[in-house]
């Protein structure tokens, strides 16, 4: 069959060899590496070079992708920056997680836990950094931030009791939501810091006076 030929109604019919190729966009390549790639090189040029030193221009290079390719999936800087605020969160989702998979912690499990935020941040201060930037741009991302540490509250609800928002009483869920946000916003805290390298107190003792607040809600 020809790629363009003709159907019994004189509309053209597309081979199915056609429609894979224009289904996996440019050379073969699946619309989710054409993604990746833009995702990975964003992530790359913005902490390298800085969100606002970097055009699409210096994107669509680095990534290897065409100008209509890089509208497909997003539609500015700002929206590609909002998708690198999203893996991140997934991230410090997966470090709340691996508290809940403790089951009852103890104190210095909980300190353990939290020196390895720490020492993530450390490893990934580029990107700390570019998201304390990304909420500074734009309102809608400082909001994404904020709704994700509900997020965080519900895994830590898991953990500790009196942190457990599956409850009834409208004003006591809501202290309590308060009060993992301001635990939550601690460990932020910390991990900004710990990327910047100017946490000057003392880890160790940080971490287990960290624990012992947390611990009160277990």
């Amino acid at each position: 069959m020809t790629l363009a030929a003709e159907s019994t109604c004189g509309a053209p019919v597309v081979s199915t060899a056609a429609a894979r190729r224009r289904a996996s966009g440019p050379r073969g390549q699946s619309q989710g590496d054409v993604r990746t790639r833009l995702v990975m090189a964003a992530t790359r040029l913005f902490v390298e070079r800085g969100f606002l030193q970097t055009s699409v221009e210096d994107l669509l290079g680095a990534a290897r992708i065409s100008r209509a390719s890089f509208y497909t999936y997003f539609e500015n800087k700002i929206a590609l920056l909002a998708a690198l605020a999203d893996d991140h969160i997934e991230r410090r989702m997966r470090h709340f997680h691996d508290l809940a998979q403790l089951g009852r912690p103890d104190v210095e499990q909980v300190a353990l836990w939290f020196r390895k935020v720490g020492e993530t941040s450390q490893e990934q201060a580029g990107i700390v950094r570019l998201m304390r930037l990304a909420v500074a741009l734009d309102p809608d991302l400082m909001r994404r931030f904020v709704r994700a540490r509900d997020k965080y509250a519900e895994v830590l609800g898991q953990n500790f009791s009196r942190l457990d928002l599956a409850i009834s009483n409208r004003e006591e869920r809501e202290e309590r939501r308060a009060a993992a946000h301001l635990l939550i916003i601690q460990v932020e805290q910390f991990a900004s810091s710990s990327a910047d390298g100017t946490w000057h107190l003392d880890v160790d003792i940080t971490s287990r006076t960290f624990a012992r607040s947390l611990m009160q809600y277990a």
